[in-house]
């Protein structure tokens, strides 16, 4: 499968009949639009679904600013593309299952939060809870670290908006298979992502993962 930048837009250009590139940089028509197009897909395509190659977790940096309706303001981590939830101090600790499988302690109650705009007009996480972590997507380049699923999907996302531009008179035509191919792939990417997790006895509350 495709293991680089440039190698994920080839096979996105080919699928709409387009000329391949052998850099992002290069002045191409291709390279042009695929350079315009690549960041932006990928990280909507990361966004959109808690994908385990993309799931990190972090220790909030706590703001010195007071929200009117919360009591903490944290910083936003800029490698952030969606929040999951917060995990109370404690969270990290490990325990062990009458199998004897260590997992995440993950039995706590759903603690509220808010994304907004700090004083300075840069996000922010809000709540009410104190020395809070989060686990959340986290904006993955190295392509390397890609599920070959996921990969898949980003090469058809890639393509539905490559084809009107680059696919001549058959555009249209290139366009509409793409969406269907990545539909396809999403629900097949999906599906594999969600079976690739264990959590042990205690599983986490539905409340907290349908954010």
């Amino acid at each position: 499968m495709a293991t680089t930048e440039v190698d994920l837009c080839n096979v996105a250009l080919g699928r709409v009949r387009a000329s391949k590139i052998a850099d992002l940089d290069e002045e191409s028509p291709s390279a042009v639009e695929c350079r315009s197009l690549y960041a932006n897909r990928r990280d909507a395509l990361l966004a959109g679904y808690a994908w385990g190659f993309a799931r990190a977790t972090a220790v909030l940096a706590l703001k010195d600013e007071e929200p009117a309706e919360w009591l903490y303001s944290y910083a936003y981590p800029n490698d952030c593309l969606r929040v999951h939830y917060i995990l109370p101090p404690g969270a990290r600790h490990a325990i062990v299952t009458s199998s004897g499988i260590s997992t995440p302690r993950i039995d706590w109650d759903p603690i509220p939060y808010e994304i907004a705009a700090g004083d300075d007009n840069v996000k922010r996480i809000w709540t009410d809870h104190t020395e809070a972590s989060i686990a959340y997507t986290k904006r993955v380049t190295a392509t390397t670290l890609f599920d070959p699923l996921f990969e898949e999907a980003l090469i058809w996302f890639l393509a539905i908006d490559l084809a009107i531009p680059l696919g001549g008179d058959s555009g249209k035509s290139y366009r509409a298979d793409a969406k269907d191919g990545f539909k396809e792939a999403l629900d097949a990417a999906w599906a594999r992502s969600g079976n690739e997790t264990q959590q042990g006895a205690t599983r986490l509350p539905r409340s907290i993962r349908a954010r």
